[in-house]
């Protein structure tokens, strides 16, 4: 059972990776990080000892390993306290030790906020409920995509009901609106699976396909961030970037309604499509699909159109 002792430390070796992680990565405006690392002495010169298998500052430790061995190199050479003779619970300071100066204040660099929060459009009108359903048709939307729509059909789904059902409920949909809701994902979902254009955004047969895609990038010294819905290259090397929306409409005039809803989410889809230009040099093209009308709207924006 050796290798799964060896699978066990793997795990929390990622989960303490993981930890870190999301401890850096929470600062809204300046990050300190503190560590302290052994000093050990051999034949009278100090030397920094490598910090312990699996703490957090052995992960950081080839990036910030200079920084330590400078900050070494900086105290006197008297500071390194020398032993007493076994058994003692005193320490023997080397003659003419004088208690070295205080380090220099730490570089203090004003750079605004760490992260900018993404501007996202106002739609007063969509009752709590509705948002928490758009919520789980993404989580679904993205295991399905995962998994493959070939392993979805309508039996599955309809033995997913009462999963789904938890889900509402963690995500905070009241219990006298579980049924309305809960018929609403299962609707999507179906309504997805059922159309050729849904499959095809779920395809995992895609070029570098991926669902739930973050991206960032610095803009005027604010990090701004974005997470994709779905994003992948079709068969013509088109980059696709594709937010889904749990709208509804159930009056006339459809596509005055959709027109309507492509400009307002226009400036947040082009924003990635901008991020993505700055990461490879494919064509571009932008898209909203709705699962509740299995209706899609898609476009390629100015900046990205050939000439």
């Amino acid at each position: 059972y050796s290798w799964i002792s060896a699978l066990q430390r793997d795990q929390e070796r990622l989960e303490t990776a993981r930890l870190l992680y999301v401890a850096v990565t929470r600062a809204r405006e300046r990050l300190h990080l503190i560590g302290g690392a052994e000093v050990r002495e051999r034949d009278g010169v100090p030397s920094l000892a490598a910090p312990k298998s699996g703490s957090l500052l052995a992960f950081l430790w080839p990036a910030v390993e200079a920084e330590f061995e400078r900050a070494l190199g900086d105290t006197p050479a008297a500071a390194t306290a020398r032993p007493a003779a076994a058994g003692s619970r005193f320490t023997r300071l080397a003659a003419g030790w004088r208690l070295p100066p205080p380090p220099p204040a730490a570089d203090r660099v004003r750079v605004g906020m760490l992260a900018a929060d993404e501007p996202v459009p106002e739609y007063a009108w969509v009752g709590e409920t509705l948002r928490h359903v758009g919520t789980v048709v993404h989580r679904l939307l993205q295991r399905i995509a995962d998994e493959g729509p070939a392993r979805w059909d309508e039996a599955r789904l309809a033995a997913s009901a009462a999963a789904i059902r938890q889900l509402l409920t963690g995500a905070g949909v009241r219990r006298e609106e579980e049924r309305a809701a809960l018929a609403d994902v299962m609707q999507a979902v179906a309504n997805t699976l059922a159309d050729e254009r849904g499959r095809w955004l779920l395809s995992a047969q895609h070029q570098d396909a991926r669902s739930e895609y973050a991206l960032s990038r610095f803009e005027a010294g604010r990090l701004v961030t974005g997470i994709i819905d779905r994003s992948f290259v079709d068969a013509d090397g088109v980059r696709w970037i594709v937010d889904y929306k749990t709208s509804r409409h159930t009056g006339a005039d459809v596509d005055a309604f959709l027109a309507r809803e492509r400009a307002r989410y226009a400036p947040q889809l082009e924003r990635y499509a901008d991020m993505m230009r700055s990461l490879e040099t494919r064509r571009v093209r932008v898209g909203l699909y709705f699962p509740l009308m299995r209706r899609f709207v898609d476009w390629e924006p100015e900046h990205g159109r050939e000439p």
